[in-house]
């Protein structure tokens, strides 16, 4: 029995968690264990927590994380099915279990702690961004023109030119119906009307963009979708690291630069050539990156869908508030969306990506 169990995540006001908790007493060793909670820790991302257990005289910790239902699904898919389908199970997440709330719309997800291990956005452990570059180019290798995209696609979502377009689509749709509420504040109007220029820029480049980014866009293959290096964790062993991929719930089908756009962006500028040719050795000779100028220009489509996505979701929430209660949150991430535009720079460099044109990817 696992005493002040009922205490684990006392106060937060979450679904499922008479579910979660008779999860967390199995994954422990059930009811014929003796143990107690210990300590709990509310990670960096929203509605992630790591918990320590202390069981049978030793210290056990344990990272549990509420999703949607559907985030949840391709999480399961990812970590259950689709890595194992193809060798690569040992990068998979470490679930031990799900536990879905009586009310039908979020899972929480129960997971080894592997600890502090996640990958640092720098070329200062070369090893580390070498050996993390390597298992994502074998995921985007292993799944190009597999069978299984068609099961990815509908489970996951498409992340190539589909999403770019609806992105836009969206984010023009909510942000006009924004500007038809009559209580809406001067601030938050004036926000609005600069993200809607911007948007209508990006309607008149759509097509071709879409284009381009069909042509040079690279293989369409299983993408994590959220690439960032928080998402990458470099568990240390004797012979150089465990990778683990975490956080799929984003995952979907596309092209390749999709991933590696969100990734590269995490590097500081000068050091994202070389990430860039790391990942060019680890992939077949057949894929090849294009000129600098069409790498960055396709990069910088697939950043603007997300930026698209961005406004989506919080002009959706400014939509739905009652008349004169716009959330403030919202208002603040769509003034910094605004900065995202005009500050947007190029993936790689002319000076340092040039030595990267016609080679492979």
């Amino acid at each position: 029995m696992i005493d002040r169990l009922e205490t684990f995540l006392e106060g937060e006001d979450r679904a499922g968690m008479r579910e979660l908790q008779a999860l967390v007493c199995e994954a422990l060793g059930g009811r014929e264990v003796t143990g107690r909670f210990v300590d709990q820790e509310r990670l960096a991302r929203t509605g992630v927590f790591r918990a320590q257990f202390e069981v049978e005289g030793r210290l056990r910790s344990l990272v549990v994380k509420q999703l949607p239902i559907h985030r949840s699904e391709r999480e399961r898919y990812v970590t259950r099915h689709w890595l194992g389908s193809v060798g690569l199970a040992p990068h998979a997440p470490p679930l031990i279990g799900i536990a879905v709330g009586r009310d039908g719309e979020t899972a929480w997800h129960v997971y080894e702690d592997l600890g502090r291990h996640e990958l640092a956005a720098t070329l200062v452990d070369r090893r580390a961004v070498g050996a993390a570059v390597e298992v994502i180019a074998q995921v985007h290798v292993r799944f190009a023109l597999h069978p299984l995209l068609a099961e990815v696609r509908l489970v996951g979502c498409d992340l190539g030119v589909p999403f770019v377009e609806a992105s836009l689509r969206d984010a023009f749709r909510n942000i006009t119906h924004m500007l038809t509420i009559p209580t809406l504040t001067a601030r938050a109007r004036e926000v609005a009307m600069q993200l809607r220029e911007k948007l209508e820029i990006l309607a008149s480049e759509q097509s071709e963009r879409s284009r381009r980014l069909a042509l040079r866009g690279g293989p369409e293959t299983l993408l994590h979708g959220d690439l960032w290096p928080i998402n990458i964790l470099m568990v240390p062993r004797a012979d150089g690291f465990a990778v683990r991929l975490i956080d799929w719930e984003r995952c979907g089908v596309g092209p390749v630069v999709y991933d590696l756009s969100a990734f590269l962006r995490q590097f500081p500028e000068h050091q994202r050539a070389e990430v860039l040719e790391t990942y060019r050795r680890s992939v077949p000779a057949e894929w090849t990156i294009p000129e600098p100028s069409d790498f960055n220009e396709m990069c910088e489509t697939m950043e603007l869908a997300r930026f698209a996505n961005s406004i989506t979701w919080r002009a959706m929430a400014v939509g739905r508030a009652q008349p004169g209660a716009p959330p403030s949150w919202a208002i603040t991430d769509l003034e910094e969306i605004v900065t995202w535009f005009e500050t947007l720079r190029p993936m790689l460099p002319h000076g340092d990506a040039s030595k990267a044109a016609g080679e492979k990817v």
